[in-house]
């Protein structure tokens, strides 16, 4: 489900009800997301530019995934 659908569905909720539903609907593609990364990641080169693209983004992946604790990152 895309981001800002999750977040009109849960405007006015609780913090906690908020973050409840933005972990039960957003972890898992994140998630999978990641695998897939990794994944493509290890048949590239290392001077290619996605895969430049994706170590910079798996470097930083616990920053990426913030956002799915708070809607105002």
């Amino acid at each position: 489900m895309p981001r800002l659908e999750i977040e009109r569905g849960i405007n006015g909720d609780t913090p906690e009800r908020r973050r409840a539903v933005r972990q039960d609907r957003s972890v898992m593609p994140v998630a999978d997301l990641r695998g897939w990364m990794r994944e493509q990641r290890a048949k590239l080169s290392r001077r290619n530019d996605v895969a430049k693209a994706m170590d910079y983004m798996l470097k930083r992946w616990d920053a990426f995934t913030r956002l799915l604790d708070f809607s105002f990152v």
